[in-house]
């Protein structure tokens, strides 16, 4: 039972130790996927213990305009058109060109993602060629030398095959035949076959699993940092567009006020005229309720340039294509406010934000990628040790066949030939990698600073 219990304590051990890095890291980048795109309502978070509506006051008269229009040419605001706030975040979702334009940033990048994960793919490669050259052959007798013609064929198939620990396994295969024909002398033909490997893998600097898949783990970093700024974008853009809605409606309860207030003042000051005319009132009174009609008037117009800015501002944010910006349409909210109030908890507010706001994800995202560019840098700080090695294998065949080359091949008793070695490079310094190490620690301590501000 002991021994058991010891053997499990150490494959445990060994399990946690071979987590690497990188896996971490992987693991760190789903868990954030999983956060991002979720915004949740304070029913769901229980962030609320109780809620209560308040009184709603709605606004019945709205037959003012057509007589002030008559009145004092002021309203000039367009055709009032009935719209909603659901239309409105539709029409801002479907038509905005900030939100199309941040929505293209993710797609960017999980192109980029597929690309980097593309690097590892094996690739196939060919070359083949015919030649021929004629050169003259001197014997050392007088008279004219013999021209000496040379035709060679060859094929070579061969695949690469990158590895994910930086090198990089070719295999190819050699074919080629030579024909030698001279004026005088019996013709020479050869045939050859001769497949091969070679391995090229670096030891120390871009040596590892971690250095060469870290480039796939910063795309996928960059891919969850363009998501989380398009989720911020989307929403910026439809809480704008809530906003103006709301501006909107109030502009028009204002100019209903002002209307109200300058028909009021319009009729206090005929009351005021009638009592002078009956001898019943004093032409003071006549002045003062002149100075306020006139005041309620410049009310008015205020109001409705107010108006007009607050529709053309909610018609920008939707940029809807059937509402033109031109004068010739107002649009009117036909939905009301629902006042209601809410008692937060504070708390659990907190952490909902921390954990889904998009600002904070894509910090999160940042420091992640920062991390993974130190562990590049600190890799690239190490000298260059190649390994080189290299196999291969020769047939040759009688005549110009390339199928005897083949089975003299795979019949032969003659010994392979390979090669082996190592290539080093060491910079006298290596102030250049040092300082790239330096500025990615520096820059991954800015991330950390950038995320706890936010947060």
């Amino acid at each position: 039972m002991m021994r058991r219990s010891i053997l499990m304590f150490s494959a445990s051990v060994w399990a946690v130790g071979c987590t690497s890095q990188l896996d971490r890291d992987w693991k760190h980048i789903d868990e954030l996927d999983g956060r991002l795109g979720t915004v949740e309502p304070f029913d769901g978070i229980a962030a609320t213990s109780a809620s209560t509506t308040l009184s709603d006051s709605t606004a019945t008269e709205q037959d003012g305009v057509a007589k002030v229009e008559k009145l004092l040419d002021l309203m000039s605001t367009g055709e009032p058109r009935g719209i909603g706030i659901s239309e409105v975040r539709r029409s801002t979702i479907e038509n905005n060109l900030a939100i199309q334009s941040s929505l293209v940033s993710p797609e960017v990048a999980a192109q980029q993602l597929l690309a980097e994960r593309a690097k590892f793919e094996s690739t196939f490669e060919a070359s083949v060629s015919e030649s021929r050259t004629v050169n003259p052959t001197f014997y050392g007798n007088a008279g004219e030398p013999p021209d000496t013609e040379t035709n060679v064929f060859t094929a070579t198939p061969g695949l690469a095959v990158p590895l994910r620990s930086g090198g990089a396994v070719t295999l190819d295969w050699t074919v080629s035949t030579d024909a030698f024909r001279t004026a005088g002398t019996p013709t020479s033909d050869a045939a050859q076959s001769s497949p091969g490997i070679s391995l090229q893998q670096p030891l120390l600097q871009g040596a590892g699993f971690e250095y060469n898949e870290a480039s796939i783990v910063l795309a996928a970093t960059q891919l969850g940092e363009a998501s989380a700024q398009t989720q911020v974008a989307v929403i910026n853009q439809v809480v704008q567009a809530e906003i103006a809605y709301w501006q909107l409606h109030l502009a028009w309860e204002v100019l209903r006020i002002d209307l109200d207030l300058y028909r009021t003042s319009r009729e206090l000051l005929e009351n005021q005229r009638r009592l002078v005319e009956a001898r019943a009132g004093s032409i003071a009174n006549v002045y003062n309720f002149e100075v306020a009609m006139a005041a309620s008037v410049e009310a008015v117009i205020r109001s409705e340039t107010n108006l007009r800015q607050a529709v053309r501002g909610l018609k920008v944010i939707m940029q809807d294509p059937t509402v033109s910006l031109d004068g010739s349409v107002a649009l009117e909210p036909t939905s009301k406010p629902r006042l209601v109030g809410y008692t937060f908890d504070q708390q659990v507010l907190v952490r909902s934000a921390m954990r889904n706001r998009g600002e904070i994800l894509q910090l999160e995202y940042e420091q992640l990628g920062q991390t993974v560019q130190v562990m590049m840098r600190e890799n690239e700080m190490l000298p260059q040790l190649n390994l080189n090695a290299a196999w291969n294998a020769n047939g040759i065949g009688n005549g110009s066949s390339i199928r005897s080359a083949n089975q003299a091949l795979f019949g032969r008793d003659d010994p392979d030939g390979w090669s082996i070695g190592v290539t080093a490079s060491v910079p006298l310094g290596n102030e250049a990698a040092i300082a790239n190490y330096q500025a990615a620690v520096l820059q991954r301590l800015q991330s950390i600073a950038n995320r706890r501000q936010q947060e």
